[in-house]
């Protein structure tokens, strides 16, 4: 093998004739593999797989790499990455061997954890056996496996891992098992060895290590194990010699402390005796030749989002193991629905970790679950007590945590304790920025920080573009202790608070991994804001950070907290940033969150004129046109059409003076709003089309970021709209299901609602029953999670006029009447004349006649006040109904003909027809069918 290429991107050397493992041949270069010396079949794709797993025996393969390996230059899902390895599977374990060969590792990709055997003669590497060596007969021992403590009787999510540890040492001879206190190493070393016992003739040998503390110690305590009396002064020496010709197992646990001692020794015990196998538990790799690093990962957990059944959590090995606890401790519990997200949340807080899971279990009768879930925010949770027999390093957590705090040189204790100022991820030049300051150079924090790492104090994301270093909770509640014990919480509060503000300055509107990036730091970005605004800190470089972070908690809908975060920032506003960039900015989003989230309309209105002013006085025209889009969108939200219209047409001559391509789009998107609103349907579908065809070389997430929403999607659902309108209907339905899908890729909540309210009416329109509850569930969803208050009230109008065609009119009357007044009290009133006219429709249809002329009216008003003249057709049409059902065919007949001249103007097709229909039921009525034909019914 190429030791410089990762062992996941190695290929089976040409000299590699055959892979054996069990009853199995594998032939790579003939692409066949046999059982028992009779061929297997096996699809093209899954013989890919097998010879790319087989040939990395015991390392652990990605998803990536293997689908890369397996459909080079081909996109495919993991869909079927996972077909093939459960036919692969299926072939492998025919025949019922009950043998295990692949093993998924959460979160890393698959593993082959038979032994394999190479038929191409060459010698195994250093490190590297891959068959198991002759054995050598030898003097009786006299060790065994008496030394091995009894595996632990319930051994809870671990056996992936015990069977890859068991794989690698078959192979690797060398390996050890990394990670922090309390997940879980001894356990997993203790199971796989017990698993080994028979394979070394009951020749296993365990030292534990954590009994001494000096290095000279680590040789003669293993010679004491194996029962055997050595010259002090030649100790490493003996061992190498007596176990030169020996089949054994040595196992090593908890080495850390002694971690020198440890490498020379096993280093020299692996060279020199050629059939020996190490297993070491470290909480750092020890980094020597031979050596085969397996990072124990924790338990897996349910993540925080979605509620669960207690069936459902049970299959997370986190929570099984808390409930095995809790009944081992006497406890009674027993796992209920209702109790499950209150132990996945246990679970999740701690991080997974066994040894803090068993404590909390143990806890169980003194506290309840409740009470323990409680205290997870304390650090009471580290002087948790577990077993009395347990060594005294794992009694509590907070022992477990001293074990390691305690190894750590003094610049890495500080680096741990300010570190844990950091929420979530954090990057390293973050975390080097806050570490460093006059007691340590830049350099000396970075290394600090990478020595946490390899001391499983800090875990490493390496999934994205850089890596990212995060604090498990229990390790963070531990060093923000020590933090507060030192006296420096506040100042490395304050440098993690200027950090941030240097890293917003000079970034622009977010694309590509910009946004991802700026998405990882949204809880970094609360932490700094409340540093500098709690007791007046420092409440200019709050304001610095406010406007900084603005645009990022826009772009994500985050409007409540941008909210929140921006009105203090202006409320604490230096003088001398007055009239600057920052307040701009700062007024332009407090008017966009506003408009969202049902803000009182005064105040937008406040804010955007602030801008305008702001703008006008610096000639900024970019910021001109993102303020006047801006209001455009908030004077539609408070049903000034005509208002809307007008800022929109500014912005328009605003953006072609400037002869910015992106912003002509833009405008063109807005005014086809507005244009459509007034009624103008065809020169508003003129636009939308001209948007969606440029919107395929636009920076989308650029323009979702400066004005809180996409405008190709809400270009998209105005298409849809129009097709509809035209009597296109299937093509209608296409376009509207391509917008709702773009704004749900896009991942903008903003976006989605208006995608789902504006694309939806299409299935309202065509009475597309199964369509409208699916975008009322999505909506509703929607809004609730990101708090848009008005898009909650509209999901509410959607339920109403889904009750109306369901035949439910009674109850579409109640909730209608609450939608109303929902959209009234957010300052939402552009869709309130639609919602009216099926008030009224609703009224009519329960034979509340009277109350129905009185819901038109109120319809027909708004619509004069606010130029919602798109609407006037239907309204017109529903006064023509009402009055038909009272009894007044001939003022009926008068709005109808009027509704499908207006609608046939408009270029409303099925407006028309709407009317005209009706139109011939009032004619028929009054006995002159002829006279509604001669109107155009027939055409």
């Amino acid at each position: 093998m190429n030791a410089d290429r990762p062992a996941s991107a190695r290929v089976i050397a040409p000299a590699t004739q055959r892979l054996s493992f069990g009853p199995f041949q594998l032939f790579p270069a003939e692409r066949r593999l046999e059982r028992d010396g009779a061929p297997v079949r096996l699809g093209g794709r899954a013989l890919d797989l097998l010879v790319a797993l087989a040939e990395a025996a015991g390392e652990v393969v990605s998803k990536k790499t293997l689908l890369a390996r397996v459909w080079p230059d081909t996109i495919v899902e993991e869909g079927s990455l996972r077909f093939h390895l459960v036919a692969l599977r299926k072939a492998l374990t025919d025949g019922g061997s009950g043998s295990t060969y692949i093993t998924n590792i959460a979160g890393r990709g698959y593993s082959f954890v038979f032994p394999v055997i190479r038929s191409d003669g060459a010698p195994p590497a250093a490190g590297n056996s891959t068959a198991a060596p002759p054995t050598t007969p030898s003097a009786p021992s006299v060790t065994s496996s008496r030394t091995l403590p009894a595996s632990a009787a319930s051994v809870v999510g671990r056996g992936d891992a015990i069977s890859v540890v068991v794989a690698q040492l078959r192979q690797r001879r060398f390996v050890t098992i990394v990670g922090p206190g309390g997940i879980g190493k001894t356990t997993v070393a203790i199971a796989a060895a017990h698993a080994l016992v028979a394979s070394f003739g009951g020749d296993v040998v365990f030292a534990d290590l954590s009994l001494i503390d000096d290095p000279a110690l680590v040789a003669p305590t293993l010679a004491a194990a194996m029962g055997l009396t050595l010259r002090p002064d030649d100790s490493t020496a003996g061992l190498a010699e007596h176990l030169a010709h020996r089949r054994t197992l040595l196992v090593l646990d908890c080495c850390e402390h002694v971690i020198d001692s440890v490498a020379a020794l096993t280093e020299r015990l692996v060279r020199d005796a050629p059939q020996v196998h190490v297993l070491v538990t470290s909480r750092e790799a020890l980094r020597v030749d031979g050596e085969y690093v397996h990072r124990l990962a924790p338990l897996d957990y349910p993540s925080a989002t979605g509620e669960l059944s207690a069936q459902q959590a049970l299959s997370f090995s986190a929570v099984r193991l808390f409930v095995d606890r809790a009944a081992s401790s006497g406890s009674d519990f027993v796992l209920s629905d209702a109790d499950a997200p209150l132990v996945a949340k246990l679970c999740r807080e701690l991080d997974g970790i066994a040894l803090a899971i068993e404590l909390a279990a143990g806890r169980l009768e003194a506290y309840g679950l409740r009470g323990i879930v409680d205290l997870l925010d304390r650090r009471i949770k580290l002087m948790w007590h577990g077993r009395r027999t347990a060594v005294p390093r794992q009694q509590t957590l907070g022992a477990t945590l001293d074990w390691s705090h305690n190894l750590l040189t003094e610049v890495e204790r500080t680096a741990l304790r300010r570190v844990s100022v950091f929420v979530g991820g954090f990057s390293l030049e973050a975390a080097a920025f806050v570490v460093a300051g006059q007691d340590i150079p830049i350099a000396d924090a970075a290394e600090a920080i990478g020595n946490l790492v390899g001391k499983s104090l800090l875990n490493v994301d390496a999934g994205g573009a850089t890596l990212r270093y995060m604090l498990l909770d229990t390790t963070r509640a531990y060093a923000s202790g020590k933090l507060l014990d030192s006296g420096e919480t506040e100042e490395a509060a304050l440098r993690h608070a200027r950090y941030f503000a240097s890293w917003l300055q000079g970034r622009t509107a977010a694309s590509g991994t910009d946004r991802d990036a700026e998405t990882a730091e949204v809880g970094n970005l609360r932490v700094a804001l409340a540093t500098c605004f709690t007791d007046g800190r420092n409440p200019a470089l709050g304001c610095e950070l406010a406007a900084g972070s603005a645009r990022i908690f826009l772009a994500r809908s985050l409007l409540v907290e941008c909210t929140t975060w921006v009105s203090l920032a202006l409320r604490h506003l230096p003088a001398d940033a007055r009239g600057t960039l920052h307040e701009l900015d700062l007024e332009t989003v407090l008017g966009q969150a506003l408009t969202f989230t049902g803000g009182d309309r005064l105040e937008v209105e406040r804010a955007f004129a602030r801008a305008l002013e702001i703008a006008s006085a610096l000639q900024d025209n970019a910021s001109r046109f993102r303020i006047l889009n801006s209001l455009a969108m908030a004077r539609h939200r408070a049903g000034d059409f005509r208002g809307a219209l007008e800022t929109a047409r500014q912005a328009e001559t605003t953006a072609a003076a400037a002869h910015d391509a992106d912003n002509v789009a833009i405008a063109d998107s807005m005014l086809g709003v507005a244009l459509h609103m007034v009624g103008q349907v065809a020169e508003a579908d003129r636009r939308w089309q001209r948007v969606i065809v440029y919107g395929a070389s636009a920076d989308r997430l650029a323009t979702t970021a400066r004005f809180g929403f996409d405008h190709h999607v809400r270009a998209l659902c105005g298409r849809a709209r129009s097709l509809w309108l035209q009597g296109e209907h299937p093509q209608a339905t296409a376009c509207a299901l391509r917008a709702i899908d773009e704004a749900e890729r896009l991942g903008h909540p903003a976006t989605l609602c208006i995608a789902l309210i504006w694309a939806g009416a299409v299935f309202v329109w065509q009475g597309d029953l199964p369509r409208i509850a699916e975008v009322i569930e999505k909506l509703s969803m929607q809004a609730q999670l990101h708090s848009l208050g008005p898009y909650l009230a509209v999901a509410q109008g959607l339920k109403g006029q889904l009750l109306i065609q369901q035949g439910h009119p009674d109850a579409a009357v109640a909730l209608l009447g609450e939608c109303l007044r929902a959209l009234r009290s957010n300052h939402y009133e552009m869709l309130s004349t639609t919602f009216v006219i099926t008030l009224a429709q609703a009224l009519s249809d329960a034979g509340q006649q009277d109350d129905a002329v009185a819901a038109i009216t109120e319809a027909m008003r708004r619509i004069d006040s606010g130029g919602d003249l798109f609407h006037l057709p239907e309204a017109l049409r529903m006064n023509g109904s009402i009055l038909a059902r009272r009894g007044e065919p001939d003022q009926a007949a008068a709005l109808l003909a009027q509704a499908a001249e207006l609608a046939a103007s408009q270029g409303a097709r099925p407006w028309e027809l709407r009317a005209l229909a009706a139109l011939a039921e009032v004619r028929d009525q009054q006995g002159s069918v002829a006279d509604a034909g001669s109107i155009g019914l027939a055409g």
